[in-house]
């Protein structure tokens, strides 16, 4: 992915200064573990996104879009975590040079991948001290380990060579703490709702839930699920919470608990380097804040379109509390029939002799009084319902 342009009009410039010196990164433990653990403040979802991301940057970078990567969900009896590609691979010089690499990238040349950062390889040390990277290249595999030393720096080692004629590709592995199995799937739950088309889960025993979409467009969908309770944006295959209050100026909060992930082209929003958030530069705020107020209007017109559809005002009423029922009366303010009457998901009961008052509300709703139970049963009986005439 490429970086956006976020250059200050006053950025400084070096121009007649005798003397420079660009500023350096010594690679020791300490910066190891202060760039991992200071980075990713979910410690299991990181490794599961950032390998899973590699993947689909894999495989697309061998046109591969439609081909799903292997993902291994750990379990009781094999607690392990896995994912492999079929994409380019790497040879012994790619391995050696990345794997020891922070912040090294190959992919800030355009838009057609994920990754840039340089730092989805290593994301592993986030959760774990040890796990091994196998690569096949068709005739053979070479398996590295990489794990810290007693210094606490990080290493790879070539472990083994061997005859293989499995297909092309990479795959990273490592174990998995039986108290940490279902965090990991819950996980893999939620990172996978971005991906499209969605890895084989090697897991006879669980299969990740997909959330239901409730509504949908050309560039947004609004879901029911339990990991997206507020809008997010997807970029290639990553989910961002989006934060509206950063682009806009909010006066109903109830459109801050709309659970719609809205597609947007890789490159339109810088993300920070946990990858866990978005990037609020201000290119990136004005890229979201004119989609979020197209989305918007592409939401309240559909909708618009839903309730104006009936050819009575009591079924536009049900078909407003079907819709409000499904996706939230947060996305549906102040609705109005054919722009006549506003529209109303309950009808009270207002007794028997005042039910007739209904009948004057429009000439296409007519309700007849209901009849009232007569004698000690009328005690025992709830309000009736008030129905209209046929």
């Amino acid at each position: 992915m490429m970086i956006l342009n976020n250059r200050r009009s006053e950025d400084f410039h070096s121009g007649g200064l005798t003397e420079a010196r660009k500023f350096g990164f010594e690679m020791n433990a300490f910066a190891f573990h202060a760039v991992i653990d200071g980075i990713y403040s979910d410690k299991i979802q990181a490794p599961v996104r950032e390998l899973a991301t590699n993947a689909y940057d894999a495989h697309i970078a061998v046109g591969k879009h439609d081909v799903p990567f292997q993902l291994m969900a750990p379990s009781t009896f094999s607690p392990y975590f896995m994912v492999r590609d079929f994409g380019p691979g790497m040879d012994h010089e790619d391995v050696m040079q990345r794997a020891t690499t922070l912040f090294g990238s190959n992919k800030r040349g355009d838009n057609s991948q994920v990754g840039m950062l340089g730092l989805g390889m290593k994301s592993p040390f986030a959760y774990t001290t040890q796990y091994v990277i196998t690569c096949f290249d068709g005739a053979s595999k070479r398996e590295y380990v990489c794990f810290l030393d007693e210094g606490g720096s990080p290493t790879v080692s070539l472990a083994a060579e061997e005859e293989s004629y499995e297909r092309r590709g990479l795959m990273i592995k490592f174990p998995v703490q039986q108290g940490d199995i279902q965090r990991f799937r819950t996980a893999i739950e939620r990172v996978m709702i971005g991906f499209d088309p969605m890895p084989n889960i090697l897991n006879d025993q669980w299969t990740p839930a997909s959330p239901t979409t409730l509504m949908a467009g050309t560039d947004y969908r609004i879901v029911n699920s339990v990991h997206i309770k507020t809008p997010h944006i997807r970029q290639g295959c990553v989910l961002y919470p989006l934060d509206i209050t950063q682009l806009v100026e909010i006066d109903d909060t109830d459109v801050l608990r709309i659970p719609v992930i809205i597609d947007v082209p890789i490159g339109t929003a810088s993300v920070q380097t946990s990858r866990e958030q978005l990037g609020y530069d201000e290119p990136t705020k004005d890229n979201l804040r004119m989609i979020w107020q197209e989305i918007r209007r592409h939401i309240a017109k559909e909708l618009q379109a839903a309730l104006d559809e009936p050819d009575n005002y009591l079924d536009a009423c049900i078909k407003y509390r079907e819709l409000s029922h499904r996706l939230g009366k947060a996305m549906i303010k102040e609705p109005v029939w054919r722009g006549k009457r506003p529209l109303r998901t309950t009808f009270s009961y207002l007794s028997a002799g005042r039910a007739a008052v209904l009948d004057s509300w429009a000439a296409d709703v007519k309700f007849a009084p209901p009849r009232q139970p007569v004698g000690r049963s009328r005690y025992y009986q709830t309000a009736p319902s008030l129905t209209p005439r046929s």
